[in-house]
């Protein structure tokens, strides 16, 4: 029987904040991802891709693990420790960013290269469009729109291949027009940012997740994913 929730873990930054960050809530130090991981596979959960999105119920215990931005140290410290413990991760790249910095926060953190993000994918995990430059989708007009989501999607498969299939609205921020690109684009499901787990009819464009950041110490990290199987969209 397939599982009836679909919990979504939303990481942004693991590792050691850099001195200067405007956003160090953002980061989970490394042994605390560790734990995390090592809690999941305690509590026999089986990491799935969220594409196609009925598949991601199939095993009995799933969650999708999801890394905003693509930061490199997604690739130093979260992926080794995903691999320990049998998982992989989706990370939602900003196609005209990589290899540069965070622009759109502080500017101080290196996001991945190409060959980067290759051999994130050769680790076994997998990769997401998070648009062109990290814009505030509903704000731009639908020109920039089309580039921000379309144009993203066609450099990463032209970089990647053909398995960008998923999309995670910059800063959770989207509506109906913004979805309605997604949809055009061919994407089959798109995460936002609004708290809870997931059913099988829940709207595929806009994936509720549950946000782990600095500050979710162990015990919370553990009542965040109650709370989701408790408040599934």
């Amino acid at each position: 029987m397939p599982a009836a929730r679909l919990p979504i873990l939303m990481y942004h930054k693991v590792g050691p904040v850099l001195a200067g960050s405007h956003v160090a809530g953002h980061y989970v130090s490394e042994p605390a991802f560790r734990r995390q991981m090592n809690w999941l596979r305690a509590l026999k959960f089986t990491s799935v891709d969220l594409a196609p999105y009925e598949a991601a119920f199939l095993p009995k215990r799933p969650i999708a693990i999801t890394f905003d931005d693509g930061y490199r140290n997604n690739l130093s410290y979260a992926a080794p420790a995903m691999k320990a413990v049998g998982m992989f991760g989706i990370v939602y790249l900003v196609s005209e960013r990589l290899g540069a910095t965070n622009d759109w926060d502080d500017g101080l953190e290196p996001l991945m290269t190409v060959s980067e993000v290759q051999e994130w994918i050769r680790a076994g995990n997998r990769i997401g469009c998070h648009s062109a430059t990290h814009a505030h989708l509903p704000e731009v007009p639908e020109k920039q729109l089309l580039a921000e989501v379309i144009g993203a999607k066609d450099q990463l498969q032209e970089l990647f291949g053909p398995n960008v299939k998923t999309f995670c609205y910059p800063y959770g921020q989207s509506n109906s027009t913004v979805k309605r690109a997604v949809q055009t684009a061919g994407f089959e499901a798109a995460c936002g940012t609004g708290k809870g787990s997931n059913r099988a009819d829940s709207d595929q464009f806009d994936l509720r997740r549950i946000n782990v950041r600095a500050d979710t110490w162990g015990p919370l990290f553990l009542l965040k994913l109650l709370r989701a199987y408790r408040n599934a969209a």
